[in-house]
């Protein structure tokens, strides 16, 4: 930054087209936040919509969220056909969890400029992670899946619709093939033009610098699972480094925070900032938490910037084709013998599990259920509340028929209740009302808790919770034992990682 040139640009007040034009030029360089000084310095009676949009990229482009979607929608305001700004919007509105806005701002630009790959592939993404709608994801993303310059991105979304709801026909070991083509394809051949750590010539030392990178670094699943290790290390007097790839923050990431020796806020970073910042570390181990939702942790790491370097949960939905971990934690039910074949990394078994769950202090006591355990009783009984927790895209056409089928079972005054915050949107409601049309809309209820507390007492309301598959609840069906909630799952041959969730859960 040349704080010098700016410092005397902002306190001149005096912008001409000369001081317009160094600003842009600090953009074309990419510094950042030098030009940010300068665009947001200039004169009210200047402003323009490529001068809001200029602000607008800067702030995304230096992570800064919630700025981002401040001024992308003064800039869409200032000029509704402004469609890059939309889009900034959209990504901003995802990162910090406001998913209405997402799906309006995605959809606007979608309606006007079908055709442009960009935008096309942002609906596809909100189509299938927003809504859950797998189909109209793979349609559209089948136009560019060859294509040179957006084939990845593609590629990738296609994969995702598949983990979340096959297509006829499609095997596990298909998908797994799948999955390590893209990877040979996309991501390993990264590591050649990445920075490397030497291989370790002695055992670790006793107290080792560890590494976590991950964009779930707030309440749910993934703190559920780690936060106790985390403390256990720092008790230990390991220094801990976490690598924060998300936008939003809770009590939770305070929390974590206060247990870092040093905290990277490194959500804006590309692959060779990934990469140099994991190098530079001078780590002793690093855990992926974020897996196939991180396509630039995958490549980042592909070169193996930390001696040592493992997969744990986050994004662990299936192998991820490389080599370069030295570890993929897992436990005896998550990964049998007979699906070895499965993976290119070392399995890394646990035993009987392969983590430690924290029950937070906020859960509540187990409410006493009338109808008891037994699914002959619940069926028989009138007021009774089925429930499904887990987020809208986990919810696969072949789960909607079977719960459509197995909830008719039920009595006449029986409720159906879906608990995430992705049901906050009319768009994921009208696709389950729609795929659930047996059912009458009165008999449904959504509800969309703030919080990981609130969800639990919700979960506690139920009477019966019911798993998805392909992929599973996971560590909601956890959170479902200790609640004594029982849990119903449908029969899959269940082979991929995130699949198998379900039997690792509900055996403990």
């Amino acid at each position: 930054m040349n704080t010098a040139v700016v410092s005397d640009l902002c306190q001149s007040k005096s912008f001409d087209t000369k001081s317009r034009n160094l600003a842009d030029d600090f953009f074309r360089r990419g510094d950042w936040l030098s030009a940010l000084h300068v665009y947001e310095a200039i004169d009210g009676s200047a402003v323009s919509s490529s001068l809001l949009l200029q602000i607008a990229e800067c702030h995304y482009r230096l992570g800064d969220y919630e700025a981002t979607f401040v001024a992308s929608k003064k800039a869409a305001e200032f000029h509704q056909s402004l469609l890059r700004a939309h889009q900034l919007h959209s990504y901003a509105a995802k990162a910090l969890g406001r998913l209405s806005d997402w799906l309006d701002s995605v959809a606007f630009n979608y309606k006007r400029s079908p055709d442009h790959p960009d935008y096309a592939l942002d609906y596809a993404d909100a189509a299938l992670f927003g809504v859950g709608d797998a189909v109209t994801a793979r349609q559209i993303v089948s136009r560019y899946v060859d294509d040179s310059v957006h084939g990845e991105r593609a590629q990738w979304l296609n994969l995702m619709s598949l983990v979340f709801d096959r297509s006829d026909n499609y095997s596990a070991n298909q998908l797994t093939v799948d999955f390590r083509n893209f990877a040979n394809t996309y991501i390993q051949p990264q590591a050649k033009c990445l920075l490397s750590a030497k291989a370790q010539s002695q055992l670790p030392p006793a107290v080792r610098t560890i590494g976590f990178i991950s964009p779930f670094f707030t309440s749910g699943t993934v703190s559920s699972v780690v936060m106790k290790k985390f403390e256990t290390l720092h008790e230990s007097g390991h220094r801990l480094v976490f690598f924060y790839r998300g936008g939003r923050f809770d009590s939770v990431t305070v929390q974590m925070k206060s247990l870092a020796t040093r905290w990277v806020d490194c959500a804006h970073f590309n692959v060779l900032q990934l990469n140099r910042v994991l190098f530079d570390s001078k780590l002793d181990e690093l855990y992926d938490l974020s897996g196939w939702m991180d396509i630039d942790v995958l490549k980042a790491i592909s070169s193996k910037p930390v001696p040592l370097q493992y997969k744990w949960v986050g994004g662990q939905l299936c192998s991820t084709g490389l080599s370069c971990y030295d570890g993929f934690i897992t436990d005896t039910t998550l990964t049998p013998p007979s699906s070895y074949s499965l993976y290119t990394e070392p399995l890394l078994s646990l035993g009987s599990c392969r983590s430690e769950y924290t029950l937070p202090a906020y859960t509540p006591k187990p409410r006493m259920r009338e109808c008891g355990h037994s699914l002959r009783k619940l069926k028989q009984c009138g007021e009774v509340v089925v429930g499904v927790c887990a987020p809208v895209h986990f919810l696969s056409r072949d789960f909607l028929a079977a719960l459509a089928e197995f909830f008719r079972t039920f009595s006449v005054t029986a409720q159906l209740c879906f608990i995430d915050s992705s049901f906050v949107t009319q768009q994921a409601q009208n696709r389950i009302h729609k795929a659930l049309s047996v059912i009458s809309p009165a008999r449904i209820k959504f509800v969309v808790p703030i919080s990981h507390e609130e969800l639990l007492h919700c979960m506690n309301e139920l009477d019966l919770l019911v798993d998805t598959f392909p992929h599973s609840s996971g560590i909601r069906l956890l959170e479902a034992k200790y609640l004594k909630l029982p849990v119903h799952l449908f029969s899959f041959d269940r082979q991929l990682f995130c699949e198998r969730l379900a039997l690792t859960y509900t055996v403990r």
